[in-house]
């Protein structure tokens, strides 16, 4: 775009200007000099068309449809990169419920070896009460059996 856009002219006869500056998607920006100045845009051809002449700016709108970008145009680019971010973020959102799936059971799979069951609990605590019961009763048993033994000699 800036190729084509220098090489074009604008209202006030400029020529060579860039539309944009910076070095990549990240620090890209409009040229401050067009800003500053919109008879800057380079949407003549020619010099002498000025004022009326719009081809350079049909020419850079062109740009989106020329075969560019590997065999490809800009749009076909933007659209396989538009693919490529949803493809990314639908595997990322398979793979966050994945994680969440694994936590869930790894979470219940420790509480089921380490953590306190209050049934369970429970139900040992009536088993022990009925052992400790049925041997408090043999201890009576036997300490009867030795009292009555006794009386008998």
């Amino acid at each position: 775009m800036n190729a084509q856009h220098a090489a074009g002219y604008g209202l006030n006869g400029s020529h060579g200007d860039d539309l944009f500056s910076g070095s990549g998607a990240v620090d890209m920006a409009v040229n401050s000099v067009i800003l500053n100045d919109y008879n800057r845009i380079a949407a003549a051809s020619a010099a002498g068309a000025v004022p009326g002449d719009a081809s350079n700016a049909a020419a850079i709108a062109d740009l989106r449809t020329d075969l560019t970008m590997n065999g490809g145009t800009f749009d076909d680019a933007a659209n396989d990169l538009v693919s490529q971010v949803g493809h990314d973020v639908q595997e990322a959102k398979t793979y966050q419920s994945h994680q969440t799936d694994m936590l869930a059971y790894l979470d219940n799979y420790r509480e089921s070896v380490s953590g306190v069951n209050l049934d369970e609990e429970m139900v040992n605590l009536v088993k022990y009460q009925a052992a400790y019961n049925a041997a408090a009763k043999m201890i009576t048993m036997g300490d009867d059996m030795l009292s009555t033994l006794m009386n008998m000699i």
